[in-house]
Order: structure tokens, then sequence, then C-alpha cells
């Protein structure tokens, strides 16, 4: 089984399997950013896109499941910084490999605009990869 997941932590020891957002009734507020990490904890084991390995890059894409939140209100970026110029609904690449570790995990910014969000607590959110294999080193 592939151990390449996300993580709420930057220790990697809450997984993650999807995005929670709750939305004041008044409809007023700013957008919920958040920080994950894709990662794994199989030591000795790296990460490659399974399309073509150490060259296509390992994208995260935004699937939104049922009602709720569309996935064309939510950026990703590498950085807090980046959010503002991602595209809402672009996946996101994540580098050509990943080692597993804490230490190598890839920090994953999202950021769900507020005005695409009706008020209450939103669960249709999730965070997927493309196809990747795990090769030891």
């Amino acid at each position: 089984m592939n151990g390449l997941r996300f993580y709420r932590d930057a220790g990697m020891t809450l997984p993650m399997d999807r995005l929670d957002v709750v939305q004041s009734d008044d409809g007023g507020a700013p957008p919920a950013d958040q920080v994950v990490y894709l990662g794994s904890l199989n030591f000795g084991k790296i990460y490659y896109a399974d399309s073509n390995p150490n060259v296509d890059a390992i994208t995260v894409s935004v699937a939104a499941g049922g009602a709720g939140i569309p996935a064309s209100a939510v950026r990703l970026a590498l950085s807090a910084a980046g959010l503002a110029g991602a595209t809402p609904g672009a996946p996101l690449g994540a580098g050509v490999a990943i080692t597993a570790g804490v230490a190598h995990a890839v920090a994953v910014h999202v950021r769900i605009d507020a005005d695409a969000v009706a008020a209450g607590v939103h669960e249709n959110l999730s965070l997927t990869t493309n196809a990747t294999r795990e090769v030891t080193l």
C-alpha cells in the first residue's frame, strides 16, 4: 500500500481525510486559510508520480463531493504568500519526488474563499494527488 498521505500537522501525527470548513452565520468571515502536509512515515521510501517517475510532478488537487463548497473556491500554494496569486480550483505541483519522513513533508497552503461559502459546517472537500509510486531507497 502506498503510504503517501495528507496530515493536519507538521509532525504528521494527525492524518487528514477531508478539509473541514466552518463559516460564520453572518457570511462576513475572511477567507479560511489552513496548512496541511503531504508526506509519509514509511521511512526508507520515496514517492514519484506514477505517470513518469522523477520527471512528472506529484500534483495536489481539490476534490468536492456532493453539495457544499465547490473546488473552484479553493486555492492551493506552497507558501502563504503564494495563495493570493494562486488560481482557484487549479492543481498544485508538489515536486517530482517526496522522500518519507517528517523533515521532507510538503506544506500545502489552502485558502477557501469565504464568498463562495454559505453559513454552516462544510465537510465535502478533500485533497488528492495524482497516482504515485512508492520506491524503496
